[in-house]
């Protein structure tokens, strides 16, 4: 069995929908246990997180305040989650934008 530990991708692609697809084949193929794509905006239509994901750290630029959520309930053995910025839609509307954020 192959085994890669830790990928770590920088994508110049506008929409990173292709970069997230390739990642959930990564996911599945090799036992990652760290996967860093700090300038790449997090898509959650385009992963597909499975329960058997021993994923432990991920660092991601940007996600929505659902999404880490979403996150979090996807993948019960993180231990570190890092991000840029979480967005947060206001009851109004507006987003507001948190500071970067690591979980732990």
């Amino acid at each position: 069995m192959t085994s890669l530990t830790s990928l770590s991708i920088k994508s110049n692609e506008d929409k990173h929908s292709r970069t997230w697809s390739l990642i959930s084949s990564a996911l599945v193929q090799w036992n990652l246990k760290t996967l860093c794509m700090t300038n790449v905006n997090y898509e959650n239509n385009n992963i597909l997180w499975t329960v058997q994901s021993h994923l432990q750290n991920l660092m991601i630029r940007d996600c929505t305040y659902e999404q880490y959520f979403f996150i979090l309930n996807q993948l019960p053995c993180l231990k570190t989650f890092a991000i840029r910025d979480c967005l947060v839609k206001h009851t109004n509307g507006k987003s507001l934008i948190s500071a970067t954020s690591t979980f732990q």
